[in-house]
């Protein structure tokens, strides 16, 4: 079952008022959330994955044929020495992505859709070995960003360690396992904070489009809305998506889509962070939503 609020903002007591409904909703959901949490592990580094990550790499391989273009182990499987959960991260870069999720399904992959990343086609593999498989279509900026974050943990020791000692942390924190109006643990949230930071101290300048999932992009999300004077509220349901475009680690434009039926769409708002105002950014947001809604649901 699907709630959703729908309220007309008319004046500031309105908007007040909505605060406490979503600090309701919140509390409300809060039961099912938790009944979502999942316990991680994260284990020693094992000298399978490279071999294990082959072998998942030739079945790849040899169900993509001539539309595969280049294939990646990434994540900390795929950094020696480093801890991590054992399940093998591997991008796969192709040519066309829907024509890649028949054969993967005939090989044994299950799809799981885009996840938070418009324009990925995401699955996974859970037989003797776990496998998450991230294939993006040739340009697509997440493959940048995750070779960069990769070869940075394998260049220097002192950043993979203290990654290695924040997964300790986070794990710690008897929260790390929840998930809180994301889909996403807590604990692969925080672990992007450092993500962030490392691919943002290199001068990581990629524009990412995203839908907003870290509370770091609500909170610039929150910022840029409120800087125009929108007050509306976050609708939780699956119609209603809300897009960020951002240049490197800064988030430049924001926006806020709801699907109608007939594949039709309504804006109900669209902003730029004034620092990026002038710069192409509302027109870059506009047409990759606009892709997006043209894609086959």
């Amino acid at each position: 079952m699907s709630l959703t609020f729908i309220i007309f903002i008319t004046d500031d007591i309105v908007y007040e008022n909505i605060l406490k409904i979503e600090k309701l909703y919140a509390i409300f959901f809060k039961s099912s959330i938790d009944s979502l949490v999942k316990m991680i592990e994260i284990v020693p580094y094992s000298h399978d994955w490279p071999h294990i990550f082959l072998k998942e790499a030739q079945l790849i391989d040899e169900a993509l044929g001539c539309n595969l273009i280049d294939i990646h182990h990434v994540g900390s499987t795929s950094v020696p020495g480093l801890i991590s959960k054992n399940k093998i991260d591997i991008i796969a870069v192709v040519r066309d992505g829907n024509l890649s999720i028949s054969p993967l399904e005939q090989a044994g992959f299950n799809y799981k859709g885009e996840w938070n990343i418009p324009f990925k086609f995401g699955f996974t593999k859970r037989d003797l070995h776990h496998v998450n498989l991230h294939l993006f279509e040739e340009g697509h900026c997440e493959i940048e960003l995750n070779l960069l974050f990769r070869d940075l943990l394998r260049k220097y020791h002192t950043i993979k360690d203290e990654y290695a000692n924040l997964k300790r942390s986070i794990l710690n924190d008897e929260t790390a396992h929840e998930k809180h109006h994301s889909f996403l643990a807590n604990y692969t949230l925080r672990k992007d904070d450092f993500i962030r930071y490392q691919l943002k101290k290199i001068g990581f300048q990629g524009r990412r489009f995203l839908k907003i999932t870290h509370y770091a992009e609500w909170n610039d999300y929150h910022r840029i809305k409120e800087a125009q004077c929108l007050w509306t509220p976050i609708i939780e349901s699956p119609s209603h998506h809300y897009f960020m475009l951002s240049h490197g680690m800064d988030t430049a434009a924001i926006a806020h889509i709801e699907l109608l039926r007939n594949q039709k769409a309504i804006t109900h708002f669209f902003a730029v962070d004034p620092i990026f105002k002038g710069q192409g950014f509302d027109l870059e947001l506009g047409n990759l939503i606009q892709k997006w809604l043209s894609k086959p649901r």
